[in-house]
């Protein structure tokens, strides 16, 4: 069955002209929902616990749910698209489908194993389906389940006039391709698609600095950040973690911050840390685990609950030797060290569960490393705050870790600030009510296109030479030309302009297309063909509706015809409002044609 919501509904005040805000965190193992009229403030944020599904009642707190699907034509008894608590164990479902948006993007601090994690609905997709697709359905679900809350709280018929605004978060490394790809999945679930509602896109770390920093720069007394901070956001997810850092400029009469420098981040969520331990069963149980089902052993499994609490609680109380407990009937098991046979359960040690953490937690030391390193170099500003935020944000090992780290590296405070597990999803919320946001942010990788440049015998090779009909000189196939640099201050209103000559005969395409690509490297290559260089996709200018009397023409004899030099300016806006990029083509002062980006998917 797909989400649902019992009880009586209850009629809402009246929101008149005003919008709602939507913010939702679609996470790689949870996601979650907030919400906001405008005429309210940053405070009145709701965020959505009342998840349906019997999994909800093993948690004590329920700011997400599962981001799980399980569809009717693979399961019996299902009528329906079933998601998030409502997929139970015995359900064949799917889940991290998310990362698969992002298949090409890859760090040194991402989980080496990821990649081999692909098994029965992990990282899997359904046949005849790609991961927008699965994305798009698990959405609908989530978007029918968030319009009935709202129908709820403000009443039918208020809510169909009320304009929505919706602000998904995605990770600060997600590629643009992966931005894209996860705006069409929202609207593919129906986000977006009512007259009026429109759809922002705001990265996983910017939307919790919101919220913490928010929180944290206002209550008298218990203030703990001000003017001049460097303030580093530790997002630590289920699939990714992102680090961002910023610079507090003022705190009344409004928070006023920038992004400092180019962050860091991984596939190295604490979904790692349940890899790590489903090897260490199979090794030690061989096919005594192996052959139990998977809706037993695998995610939404009342075994991988009871190893979830484990990693929630561990820390609190120091014991090393204090031993932890599963839940998991196995057969032929004669392992008394390791498995309670007579209680059907499995023994693990601190020591044991430790060694699952510590992949995790190194690499996440190592990007705070960086980023301090980098933040100190670069600017010359100091890293004083660290804010742990987003669901393994509030564990006490992970917690525990960063502040003996950080004893060692300038004493820099940590900060665990209340409900990090829904920091991102409240200020994804409190952006789209529009008093706080960003001043600017950096650009995470250098933005180019591959361009014909004139021919230089000192610099280019003489396989890419050629000479152009139009003009008769000669021309070197290829050059990169970076028009955004990596680590650039970025705002609303930053764009670049490349100017595009494109020689046209009558009986060619209008229709032009022209590569884009970028490089997250520091220093960007000058050739196309290079490695570290990625295509984003092709920025389509069609032109079959515009004035070509208003370019310049040559007349060629031999052929009898017309040959056209059609010169225009590609406008490509970085730091939309969108989230996305947004390109426009113009002759002049004149917007013309449609331009628009495709962009490399999987």
């Amino acid at each position: 069955m797909p989400f649902g919501h019992r009880g009586a509904r209850a009629p809402g005040p009246a929101i008149g002209t005003h919008k709602l805000i939507v913010g939702v965190d679609f996470g790689t193992t949870h996601s979650g929902v907030s919400y906001v009229p405008t005429n309210k403030a940053a405070r009145d944020v709701v965020v959505i616990t009342n998840w349906p599904g019997p999994g909800r009642f093993h948690l004590e707190s329920n700011y997400k749910t599962p981001s799980r699907i399980a569809y009717p034509e693979e399961n019996t008894g299902v009528t329906a698209n079933t998601a998030g608590f409502q997929v139970t164990a015995k359900m064949k479902s799917y889940t991290w489908f998310k990362l698969r948006l992002d298949r090409s993007a890859t760090t040194m601090y991402d989980d080496p194993d990821l990649r081999q994690s692909e098994g029965e609905g992990v990282l899997k997709l359904p046949r005849a389906k790609n991961a927008t697709e699965v994305c798009g359905d698990y959405l609908a679900e989530l978007r029918a389940f968030t319009m009935r809350i709202l129908e709820q709280r403000f009443g039918a018929d208020v809510l169909r006039l009320t304009p929505i605004e919706f602000w998904f978060t995605v990770p600060a490394i997600w590629s643009d391709g992966a931005k894209q790809s996860t705006l069409q999945a929202a609207r593919l679930g129906g986000f977006g698609t009512r007259p009026g509602d429109h759809i922002n896109l705001i990265s996983e770390p910017e939307a919790a600095a919101i919220a913490t920093l928010n929180s944290v720069t206002t209550g008298g007394s218990e203030v703990l950040v001000s003017p001049g901070d460097g303030v580093l956001i530790c997002d630590c997810g289920g699939g990714t973690v992102d680090i961002t850092t910023y610079l507090v400029r003022a705190v009344n009469p409004e928070l006023d911050f920038e992004e400092l420098l180019v962050g860091e981040g991984g596939k190295c969520g604490s979904t790692y840390i349940d890899r790590l331990f489903l090897q260490w069963m199979t090794r030690t149980f061989g096919d005594a685990f192996q052959r139990i089902p998977f809706d037993k052993r695998g995610p939404g499994s009342e075994f991988m609950q009871d190893f979830e609490f484990c990693k929630r609680d561990f820390g609190l109380n120091g014991d090393s030797t204090t031993e932890h407990h599963v839940r998991l009937v196995m057969d032929g098991v004669n392992d008394p060290e390791n498995y309670n046979a007579e209680e059907g359960e499995v023994k693990f040690t601190s020591e044991e569960l430790e060694s699952w953490f510590t992949p995790v937690i190194s690499k996440i030391l190592a990007m705070l490393g960086e980023q301090m390193r980098q933040s100190q170099m670069q600017s010359g500003q100091r890293i004083n705050k660290i804010l742990l935020v987003g669901g393994f944000g509030d564990s006490h090992y992970l917690l525990d870790s960063v502040r003996q780290w950080s004893e060692s590296h300038g004493a820099v405070k940590v900060i665990c600030p209340d409900q990090p597990q829904a920091a991102v999803v409240k200020g994804a919320a409190i952006r789209g009510l529009g008093g706080i946001k960003i001043k600017s942010r950096r650009c995470r990788r250098h933005y180019g296109f591959q361009l014909d440049l004139p021919y230089d015998p000192a610099v280019d090779d003489a396989r890419h030479k050629y000479v152009s009909q139009f003009n008769g000189k000669s021309y070197s196939r290829g050059t990169m030309v970076w028009k955004v640099k990596r680590g650039q201050k970025i705002d609303e209103d930053t764009f670049i302009i490349q100017t595009v000559n494109k020689p046209w005969y009558k009986h060619e395409t209008l229709v032009f297309k022209l590569p884009f690509y970028s490089c997250e490297a520091q220093t960007p290559p000058r050739r196309e063909d290079h490695p570290r260089v990625q295509k984003i996709g092709e920025i389509v200018v069609d032109l079959r509706n515009a004035n070509l009397n208003k370019f310049k023409r040559r007349w060629k004899f031999r052929q009898d015809n017309y040959i056209y030099n059609l010169q225009y300016e590609l406008q490509i806006m970085f730091g939309q409002r969108e989230g996305v990029l947004f390109v426009r083509a113009k002759n002049g002062n004149e917007i013309f044609g449609k331009a628009y980006i495709e962009y490399e998917t999987e």
